[in-house]
């Protein structure tokens, strides 16, 4: 049945948070944790469960270990073949999959409750693991029912959306949030983040910028799919990062543009040097517990005679201000947006309104990437 407007009034009723909510507390306090999986996935696991909440496992499982003397982020770690676990390691440890495809989970689950693990559980069923940034305080102070102090809004960022596929996406990304019990999310293949083939983006991609550059990942797949573009700006804060972005830019600038430009900068809503997380990686963002100093610029102010055709935007919690800082550009160029709205639940309806509230006529769509809330992104054209 296609999702509407009652469907999201209905999930709305709720002023609590089920019984069947996840709470990473409840649920790991005094557990012993296995880790399966060293993959790409497992970095979330790192940097939500044990970074901000403290939980470390006692030892890790994947098959690309292959001796005993193997450690994953400090840790034991071992081929689950040549792992004899204990009885009580069966009976009571939990073993959280690290996994972000579901018919790998279900088989790695297959297997490790043939083994006599009574206590599994997908990286996906962990609530904490979709909220990986900010939460809005108002939030943590309401529990479920901020979400229905948020009707008006929420209702009016869901009309906006042009097609069904956003309205589903939409509607799951919700209900993860509001019910704190992760549902999967209609998911378009990874490789079409930023470049979704089933959406007509007006501009094109011959003036690009990325903020949040990472090393590179999604200037690679511009490259790819488009070859070479105009002009291609890249911002990325963190130090150890911007280097190995600098370094791939270097290497293959001929091929990616005929102007490429890297900024070690963080995009904001203005000019401030302002705290950073140290090098995490994916996780590296705007934090006033960050033990970095890194410059944050506002993109009118940074690149104020550049006319972009594409902005996309994953920059862990600030898409928002970093738009407002970006608004003079927005509103002289209208260009095409991918924007990550994932970092926080409120982000899914307040950048759609602020972007509608320009009068530029964008449409506006939501695609998402993993089946998790992560990787959530709103695209807007004209």
């Amino acid at each position: 049945m296609p999702v509407t407007t009652s469907n999201i009034q209905t999930l709305l009723l709720n002023n609590d948070y089920p019984e069947s909510a996840f709470d990473i507390q409840k649920q790991f306090s005094g557990k012993d944790l296995i880790l399966y999986g060293a993959g790409e996935s497992s970095h979330w696991f790192v940097e939500v469960v044990m970074k901000q909440y403290g939980f470390t496992p006692s030892l890790v499982l994947d098959r690309c270990f292959s001796s005993s003397d193997n450690t994953f982020e400090d840790i034991p770690a071992y081929h689950p073949e040549q792992f004899v676990p204990s009885r009580t390691q069966l009976a009571e440890s939990v073993v959280i999959i690290c996994s972000g495809r579901r018919e790998i989970v279900k088989e790695i689950c297959q297997q490790l409750s043939f083994l006599g693990y009574k206590n599994l559980l997908p990286l996906h069923d962990i609530y904490e693991i979709h909220t990986p940034c900010f939460q809005p305080s108002e939030l943590i102070n309401d529990g479920a029912s901020y979400f229905s102090n948020q009707q008006k809004e929420i209702l009016e960022a869901f009309e906006l959306l042009e097609d069904q596929e956003s309205r589903d996406v939409f509607f799951t990304y919700l209900k993860t949030h509001i019910e704190r019990r992760p549902v999967e999310i209609p998911r378009r293949p990874r490789e079409e983040q930023y470049f979704p083939t089933d959406i007509k983006l007006q501009k094109g991609y011959s003036s690009f910028v990325s903020c949040g550059a990472y090393d590179g990942d999604t200037v690679r797949q511009l490259n790819q799919q488009y070859g070479k573009v105009s002009e291609l700006v890249c911002f990325e804060a963190d130090p150890l990062i911007f280097q190995r972005l600098a370094t791939y830019l270097g290497s293959v600038k001929s091929t990616l543009a005929e102007h490429v430009t890297a900024l070690p900068c963080a995009v904001y809503s203005h000019e401030e040097v302002i705290n950073f997380t140290e090098a995490t990686g994916l996780g590296s963002r705007i934090s006033h517990d960050g033990t970095l100093k890194v410059q944050a610029v506002a993109l009118d102010n940074i690149l104020p005679a550049f006319s972009p055709t594409m902005i996309t935007m994953d920059i862990e919690g600030v898409e928002l201000q970093a738009l407002q800082g970006a608004e003079k550009t927005i509103r002289s160029n209208v260009p095409d947006l991918g924007i990550c709205v994932y970092h926080a639940p409120n982000q899914v309806w307040e950048v759609p309104l602020y972007l509608n509230s320009l009068g530029l006529g964008y449409k506006f769509y939501l695609r998402n990437y993993t089946s998790f809330a992560l990787e959530t992104v709103l695209y807007a054209s004209t």
